[in-house]
């Protein structure tokens, strides 16, 4: 019988302080939490290891979220891209969210039910997509 494939997600914030608080709030959790505030150790970790969520900032200092999660999207199909964002006025441009087909949002800051909730959805979904038939 083959072994399960780990729940790890990937969290990029340009705040430290939010990765860290996201590492503590998810510690009991069956997940391997992996965060960084820089896209480039992202990048690297999701090539190196089987990542099934990304959760990006919208507001990052190289690249918006939605840039970068198109990108993941391109490069790393079927893995689940969430956007965390504190932007309330929703003015995202349509084509670059259809670009990243983002799979769900969490508002910063984060209501814990809700955050655990989807992240719950997104391992299930990115699971059975991805199961054998």
């Amino acid at each position: 019988m083959g072994e399960e494939q780990k729940n790890i997600i990937v969290f990029l914030d340009d705040e430290e302080n939010v990765l860290n608080s996201l590492k503590r709030f998810l510690r009991t959790e069956p997940y391997d939490v992996y965060g960084t505030s820089s896209c480039e150790d992202a990048w690297d970790f999701i090539a190196q290891n089987p990542v099934k969520i990304v959760v990006s900032d919208y507001k990052m200092p190289d690249m918006t979220g939605i840039d970068f999660l198109a990108e993941v999207k391109k490069k790393f199909p079927r893995i689940i891209r969430v956007l965390f964002t504190g932007y309330e006025e929703a003015s995202f441009n349509q084509n670059a969210l259809l670009r990243a087909q983002i799979d769900y949002f969490i508002d910063k800051p984060w209501d814990e039910d809700d955050l655990k909730n989807t992240i719950r959805k997104g391992f299930e979904e990115f699971d059975k997509k991805n199961s054998l038939p």
